[in-house]
């Protein structure tokens, strides 16, 4: 039943990748880190030499760190990447301003030339 689970999710992040939901950037590599994970979690001597590295007593607790982890590194790239659409967003409005003001300029320049 776990397989099963884990399989339906990684073919629907394939899908998701199909359809161009999400796109193969930096965070693509964390999910399929995340399905691989669930695929070895499912073996036991997976999960208790995990345990053993990281010094853990209770053995499934130590793939539930390891997940934790993961999801970290997810959240930590989309926030780079949302930083960075933000500060293009912030260069494309200031762009914008000055493009404005540049033409509103321009025509307050033309209307005092016709009124002297």
């Amino acid at each position: 039943m776990k397989l099963i689970i884990i399989i339906a999710l990684a073919i629907g992040l394939l899908l998701l990748v199909r359809r161009r939901l999400i796109y193969v950037d930096l965070t693509f590599p964390w999910f399929v880190a995340l399905v691989v994970l669930g695929i070895a979690s499912i073996f036991e001597d997976f999960v208790a030499t995990v345990a053993g590295i990281l010094g853990i007593h209770f053995e499934p607790l130590s793939v539930v760190f390891i997940a934790i982890f993961i999801l970290l590194a997810i959240i930590t790239t989309l926030l780079i990447s949302v930083t960075a659409i933000r500060r293009r967003q912030i260069d494309i409005v200031r762009t914008i301003a000055m493009s404005h003001l540049a033409a509103q300029e321009r025509s307050q320049s033309v209307g005092e030339d016709r009124n002297t």
